[in-house]
């Protein structure tokens, strides 16, 4: 896999993720309204990990740039990341947690809508 296409699904990934972000999210600020900016900031997390995991595994694994150190640093980063934010929001309600994380799980629906139209062009 080449720099060129690590970008490109990436832009592809990210260009699903709007996708089901913008109607799962459209679907609950007309429902409930108070759920809907956690579900995006769920998304949104979800693919800031995917980009920047991305980015980092291809420099290790294609380019040879990053030091293994660095890259366990940033995976335990990235973890840390994606568990600190839900523990803020439980603090105030816990439907708010359960809401970020469907949001985070929700990335991998745009995996999959990859995957089926990925390899249905080629």
């Amino acid at each position: 896999m080449s720099n060129s296409e690590v970008n490109t699904m990436l832009r592809k990934v990210t260009f699903y993720d709007s996708l089901v972000g913008y109607v799962i999210t459209s679907i609950l600020y007309f429902t409930y309204k108070e759920y809907a900016w956690m579900f995006l900031s769920g998304l949104i997390i979800a693919v800031i990990n995917f980009i920047i995991g991305g980015i980092i595994t291809e420099r290790v694994l294609l380019k040879n740039k990053a030091p293994g150190t660095f890259f366990m640093f940033t995976k335990v980063l990235r973890i840390f990341l994606i568990c600190a934010v839900p523990l803020v929001f439980y603090k105030n309600n816990m439907y708010w947690m359960i809401v970020y994380l469907l949001g985070f799980a929700s990335h991998f629906m745009a995996l999959i809508l990859y995957a089926v139209f990925n390899n249905s062009s080629n």
